[in-house]
């Protein structure tokens, strides 16, 4: 965390007066955020693999270019790790540290277009949300790598679109790293191609950032991408292209708008929400309306809204093709709401916000130690049910 701290240090040397005014309660926010990173260490070594961390670790023994149903970065963390370590519950650790170092790219993001008190809330946010808090579907996921390579992707942009002026030499080297980090987002899983969608429409609606789209440097950045991205596209050529294929086909078959598809679309989100629980998605969703509402076509608010709306109408479209999305899918989307979710709670009333900060941390710590509870000791429930269902008369 001493990177992050550093950077708000930093930043305070450079965003006015006015960017940082309100109640921002960065220290306490920052331990909070601290305390989160070492409950989720303590949760990966008192929780056993879940069922798709197990298959990680076991199709992750032989290489690869990739695998059958998701590019190979994690694959290939975990087959690196474990040749170190053995395996075990260590295999998490770099996962560990990923999910810590999204809060960097996620500060800068927010810092970037709305300033260090929307920031700071941002990272608090994030931090509280139960599926962030306890990661139900496990920490060896691609979505871990995901989460970090897209968010630094979209602060390299965001620095070019809203940062300061710079010289070409300097926009080349930032849309470079973005191109590298979109490449390693790619190759994490392939949900990381909806944010270079939702650029795309927000530089198209957006007349003073319109014209990047006749500048060299997106277009090296996206050669930077593609050229990262190459062994999973090497792979699926080899083998006709069956991973695409196999996630494709998850979309479901034939549209049909009916009542079916309307509660799978009505399910998913109250899942989603749930998930991200209500606490902190019920402002995210409040958040992404004020976004909405916005009539500005090149505002910072409308470059997010672009990125989150992508993932989430594709997905709710899968519900009318007769598929119920997992609720995880989502969370890409969610991902570029937590900004705007900053900006809206730096303007709240400090009294309201004092009330519900701490009641959102005390749900966050609640939710996280009865998830590990239930996690953990139920392997010893089932062995005890198990006992007293078979033990001899």
């Amino acid at each position: 965390m001493s990177t992050l701290t550093q950077a708000i240090a930093d930043s305070e040397k450079e965003i006015s007066p006015a960017a940082t005014s309100g109640y921002v309660p960065a220290k306490a926010i920052l331990a909070f955020v601290a305390v989160c990173a070492i409950a989720k260490l303590f949760g990966a070594w008192a929780t056993g693999f879940a069922g798709d961390e197990s298959y990680t670790v076991v199709i992750s023994r032989t290489l690869a270019l990739s695998y059958f149903d998701h590019p190979p970065l994690h694959q290939w963390i975990v087959h690196a790790f474990g040749a170190l370590t053995g395996e075990g519950w260590w295999l998490r650790l770099p996962f560990i540290a990923m999910i810590a170092a999204i809060n960097v790219p996620l500060y800068g993001l927010t810092r970037c277009l709305f300033g260090r008190g929307g920031a700071i809330w941002a990272l608090f946010g994030f931090n509280a949300t139960a599926y962030f808090t306890v990661w139900p579907d496990g920490y060896i996921m691609p979505d871990v790598p995901l989460f970090l390579f897209l968010t630094t992707a979209i602060w390299a942009v965001a620095e070019i679109l809203f940062g300061p002026r710079r010289g070409s030499g300097g926009y080349a080297l930032l849309w470079l790293a973005a191109g590298l980090a979109f490449g390693l987002a790619g190759l994490s899983k392939y949900s990381a191609a909806f944010a270079p969608m939702g650029l795309f429409g927000y530089l198209v609606f957006s007349r003073r950032h319109r014209s990047w789209l006749w500048r060299p440097e997106p277009y090296l950045g996206a050669a930077v991408a593609l050229a990262v991205f190459a062994p999973a596209l090497l792979w699926n050529h080899q083998n006709h292209w069956v991973s695409f294929a196999f996630q494709s086909g998850r979309a479901g078959r034939g549209l049909h708008f009916d009542a079916v598809g309307f509660t799978h679309a009505a399910q998913a989100l109250s899942a989603q929400i749930a998930l991200i629980s209500p606490w902190a998605g019920i402002p995210l969703v409040l958040a992404l309306a004020d976004a909405f509402r916005s009539r500005d076509p090149e505002s910072a608010q409308r470059f997010l809204l672009w990125l989150a709306s992508v993932p989430f109408v594709f997905f709710t479209c899968t519900t009318f093709l007769g598929q119920n999305p997992i609720p995880h899918w989502y969370n890409s989307a969610w991902l570029f709401a937590f900004p705007l979710l900053g900006l809206k709670l730096s303007t709240m009333r400090p009294s309201w916000l004092r009330s519900w900060s701490r009641i959102s941390a005390g749900l966050a710590a609640t939710t996280f130690l009865v998830f590990v509870g239930y996690v953990g000791a139920g392997p010893i429930w089932a062995t005890s049910a198990y006992q007293a269902k078979f033990k001899d008369p």
